[in-house]
């Protein structure tokens, strides 16, 4: 394990950002942004982040760590809504991987960043504090 930084911090993952009128907001104010991801997840609350542009940046992420780790396990802490934008994705991307473009792992995200999938992120979502596996080990087959 020498070498495997234990505290990276990665940009991508960083927390939703809802725009001016939202962010910062109580609580309260998710089901606002919710019924908005429910109608078009590629748009996004007045100056914030869409799912679709959330999804892409996570997916980087993904795709980074991929890059740097092997054998071995990454424990990925964000925030709720950022989380379950990535589960949703990741599921989305593991459930095509054998029909689904060059079959890279790029291609698999960029195949899933769709509004049918990302419309049901909600699916997702995280009590406070939970841990959950990304997604199951996927088998040779």
């Amino acid at each position: 394990m020498a070498g495997i930084p234990l505290d990276q911090f990665l940009e991508e993952l960083r927390e939703r950002y809802f725009g001016p009128p939202l962010e910062l907001q109580s609580h309260e104010h998710y089901p606002e942004i919710w019924a908005i991801d429910a109608i078009d997840p590629l748009v996004g609350p007045d100056g914030g982040e869409s799912v679709a542009d959330v999804a892409i940046r996570v997916s980087e992420a993904i795709m980074q760590m991929e890059s740097e780790v092997q054998g071995c396990g990454v424990l990925v802490v964000s925030h709720g809504d950022t989380l379950q934008i990535l589960q949703t994705v990741t599921y989305a991307a593991l459930a095509t991987m054998s029909s689904a473009g060059d079959g890279t792992l790029a291609s698999l995200f960029a195949d899933a960043i769709t509004r049918p999938v990302l419309s049901r992120h909600r699916e997702y979502s995280l009590l406070t504090g939970e841990l959950r596996r990304l997604a199951e080990p996927v088998k040779d087959i």
